[in-house]
């Protein structure tokens, strides 16, 4: 981003990519050092957006807030969707046999509830772990797959796990998109209990693996994933997320629903929906 007024001088064109503006009142809630110096790191970048010739953000929502809280004009900002593309694997192990290869032992019975990304405070984790101990006398487990990104949220999360006894497993380690979409392939349901999100990549993904997707109600997750999850209103209450857990686990017409909406909704991000967008912006 700061290279954009030189590429100006020069004579050059600058497209800046720009996913989301921190929340105004962000600062206030993180937790961790590393939190608060990233998201100095990019208030600071902030300043040279309006300087860009053409800035591509990932949703209506990003666009809205650059307009309202910078004050960038409407017409130098174009909205192109992330794009996905939907791996074909070919999955040698059946779920059992790939949980236990993560020294994750299941039954055939066991549910399981997926969530991948960081551990920072505006993903609200600590909210969904928190949600299990209302699920205790139920056959699930919880992958929670990601780098913490902050240290002192992850100590904290996996305090409540241990204090409570919660079946959640923990993977902080890269995987290969392999054993990543595998996850997706045989997970039950996939959670995002997010408080602030540009986008918000991995609902589009489990979308894309047939996962039933449960979100927080937020302005993006409502963009992005329209009438095709189910979505929690109050996403700061562990109630209710042990709440859509129980209701949709004894509802099998509305695991259907929202796995056949959520693959039609997911495909209007597949690249060959985009790519005549980008095409038509550089070729101006």
């Amino acid at each position: 981003a700061f290279l954009i007024p030189i590429i100006n001088l020069v004579g050059g064109t600058s497209i800046l990519i720009y996913h989301h503006l921190p929340e105004q009142n962000q600062i206030n809630k993180l937790n961790s050092f590393a939190e608060k110096v990233k998201n100095l790191f990019v208030r600071i970048l902030s300043f040279f957006i309006r300087f860009a010739d053409v800035i591509v953000v990932p949703s209506e929502m990003t666009k809205n807030e650059l307009i309202t809280k910078k004050q960038i004009k409407s017409e130098k900002i174009k909205v192109i969707y992330n794009p996905f593309e939907l791996n074909d694997f070919q999955f040698e192990l059946d779920r059992e046999e790939f949980f236990k290869s993560f020294k994750m032992p299941i039954s055939e019975k066991t549910k399981i509830i997926l969530n991948v990304g960081s551990e920072q405070s505006r993903k609200n984790v600590k909210t969904i772990i928190a949600s299990l101990i209302g699920l205790k006398n139920e056959d699930y487990l919880l992958v929670k797959i990601g780098s913490p990104i902050s240290n002192d949220n992850h100590q904290e999360h996996r305090k409540i796990v241990d204090e409570n006894q919660l079946n959640v497993k923990f993977i902080t380690e890269p995987l290969s998109e392999k054993d990543l979409f595998t996850f997706y392939k045989f997970s039950d349901l996939y959670v995002s209990p997010s408080l602030h999100e540009g986008f918000g990549r991995t609902v589009i993904e489990a979308q894309l693996y047939g996962l039933p997707v449960v979100a927080s109600k937020i302005d993006i997750y409502k963009e992005v994933l329209k009438e095709s999850a189910f979505f929690v209103e109050e996403p700061q209450k562990p109630g209710e997320w042990t709440k859509a857990w129980k209701v949709i686990n004894s509802d099998s017409e509305m695991i259907s629903k929202l796995r056949n909406s959520g693959y039609d909704n997911s495909k209007r991000f597949l690249v060959e929906s985009l790519i005549q967008e980008w095409k038509t912006l550089l070729e101006k």
